[in-house]
């Protein structure tokens, strides 16, 4: 078929050629330049084929065979290089074959590229919002579980001191209520003040407001108050300060957050007798912060998803941690309002190396809602961990 006898299948944008029995091209019609950018005489006889994907062209060349036999018409979708053949250029091309005479075909040809993309898109964003929903709903499943633990204990040991029902209680007992009712409405509270801050991180409205504040100060009154739950915990809580470590420019209380919730963590997944190292040094015109323990560490499988909004790693009901899961969400948040980046170390049973890298002017503009990234790795070897800077290693008391 000529080019002429084509024309009048081809639409806006849409090239209609014709092959012979051999899938050489014979005539073609169209817009060939706007969506090859070539002229149409070089897409004559093979000059179509050379422009297909490796990959795809068995596909062509079934489809040409196929429609020039006469089986029932059918619609590919191709990988074709736009441009010369050097150009590394590929469009997503539609092919509707048919046949056309005895031994013959043609096929219309359009650009998908934007569909597929979009297409591609939509699919994804299906598989995250499923992904999501599941998260959600496991997270739901396991703040009820954070908030009934502590909720029963605040009711029954109520009812036990309100009531003349066991008896007398003595002093000793009291005080012991007493302190299990203030312990559970106090990890309560840290429940709410972590949600509330997670509200306010995803909504665009927790503002950092840089200044320049005592950097040493900061890391030493943090690591003094959780000095004593580490020491509830049987767990040793070391700072090492490198000397050059010392006033910096940054949202202060993003910083003391930041520092708590990894410490927290870090102590809340170590067991009795181990170690939870916090450590602080200059790079260059950065800060790392890192803190280092000695705990039950991250499979595999969790590191990538570590960070995300309502993801919890070894979340099921029975086990023997404590917590919402939002720690490592709440930091992440911070330290991408920060201009920061977080690098994660870990591996089951090989403890778990968390380092947040700050700049010590933060006085730079970061766009709201900015979420640092996470580069996550199994753990290495401990000697493989050591810093060359030189610290000030100070052991607390319990």
């Amino acid at each position: 078929m000529q080019a002429a006898a084509l024309a009048p299948y081809a639409a806006l944008g849409d090239v209609v050629v014709s092959f012979d029995a051999q899938a050489n091209v014979v005539a073609s019609c169209g817009d060939v330049a706007s969506l090859l950018g070539v002229a149409p005489e070089a897409l004559l006889n093979d000059g179509l084929f050379v422009r297909i994907h490796v990959a795809d062209r068995p596909l062509f060349l079934k489809a040409i065979s196929d429609a020039s036999r006469g089986f029932a018409p059918r619609v590919e979708w191709l990988r074709v290089r736009r441009g010369g053949q050097r150009a590394e250029h590929f469009l997503d091309v539609e092919m509707r074959c048919a046949r056309d005479g005895a031994d013959a075909c043609m096929a219309i040809l359009r650009d998908v590229t934007d569909a597929r993309a979009r297409e591609e898109e939509l699919s994804r964003a299906k598989v995250d919002a499923e992904e999501s929903s599941v998260a959600k709903d496991r997270f739901l499943a396991t703040i009820s579980h954070e908030l009934r633990t502590p909720l029963n204990a605040i009711i029954g040991f109520s009812e036990i001191l309100g009531s003349d029902a066991v008896g007398p209680i003595s002093d000793e007992r009291r005080r012991e209520y007493a302190k299990i009712i203030r312990d559970s409405g106090e990890h309560l509270l840290e429940i709410v003040n972590m949600l509330l801050d997670m509200s306010k991180l995803e909504s665009g409205t927790f503002e950092v407001e840089p200044e320049p504040f005592d950097l040493r100060g900061l890391l030493g009154g943090v690591c003094d108050m959780m000095a004593i739950r580490a020491a509830q915990a049987d767990v040793d809580l070391v700072r090492e300060f490198s000397p050059d470590v010392a006033d910096i420019v940054s949202d202060r209380r993003a910083c003391r957050q930041i520092l708590i919730n990894l410490i927290n963590n870090a102590i809340k997944f170590t067991p009795p007798r181990g170690t939870v190292s916090v450590r602080a040094s200059r790079v260059g015109g950065a800060l790392d912060l890192i803190v280092e323990d000695s705990g039950v560490g991250i499979s595999a499988d969790d590191l990538p998803r570590l960070g995300s909004p309502f993801f919890q790693a070894r979340s099921t009901y029975d086990r023997p941690y404590e917590g919402t899961g939002l720690g490592l969400s709440v930091v992440r948040r911070l330290v991408g309002l920060l201009g920061g980046t977080i690098m994660i170390e870990s591996g089951p049973n090989a403890g778990t190396l968390v380092t947040v890298r700050l700049p010590f002017d933060g006085r730079t503009d970061i766009a709201p809602g900015a979420i640092a990234p996470i580069v996550a790795m199994p753990r290495q070897p401990r000697a493989a961990l050591l810093r060359s800077a030189v610290f000030e290693p100070v052991r607390l008391s319990a």
